[in-house]
């Protein structure tokens, strides 16, 4: 699978919230995700783990490719369930590069997936993700990814170049290089 991302810090989720809502976005949902991120040899390996109200679903397992950037970055991806993923990347424990919480707002629009994501130990982001499909190639996927952004302006800061796992563990390696 394949799809289009972008992500920005916002210091106040809900003007997000307000404006996304005006431009016709459905609340979808509220998550908390604890991601536990692996070392492997080739992209990134992270188990999700979902709680939604209260609930807890059976972890997933994301493999994926993706370039950091600050442009709208393309993502090559893979799901696996807890079997798949001990048939793919070994039955034994992998090691464990970090750990990402965070409650995400889940908000769709037009086929757009809007996050407003609550990072524990970084802050709130607003990510942009789109599908690329058979029929919504890359170059549509960018556009709508585009047109949101310049609806959120001011609302949001300049463009974040990493995902969280990375962002997270630069914070790690700060608090132990000043420690």
């Amino acid at each position: 699978m394949q799809s289009v991302e972008w992500k920005a810090e916002t210091r106040d989720p809900s003007i997000v919230r307000a404006l996304v809502r005006r431009m016709g976005a459905v609340h979808a949902s509220t998550l908390e995700h604890v991601d536990t991120y692996y070392r492997v040899i080739d992209g990134t390996l992270l188990k999700r783990e979902i709680v939604t109200d209260g609930e807890h679903e059976a972890p997933e397992y994301i493999h994926y490719l993706r370039p950091n950037g600050v442009r709208p970055r393309h993502t090559r991806f893979t799901l696996y369930s807890q079997q798949q993923a001990s048939e793919r990347f070994g039955a034994h424990p992998l090691p464990v590069w970090v750990l990402v919480e965070k409650k995400r707002e889940v908000w769709l629009l037009d086929g757009l997936r809007v996050h407003i994501d609550d990072v524990k130990g970084l802050g709130t982001f607003v990510e942009l993700e789109v599908l690329v499909t058979p029929g919504q190639s890359i170059s549509a996927c960018e556009g709508m990814i585009a047109r949101l952004r310049a609806a959120l302006g001011p609302f949001v800061s300049e463009p974040v170049a990493k995902g969280y796992a990375e962002l997270i563990a630069l914070e790690l390696e700060t608090s132990e290089d000043a420690a």
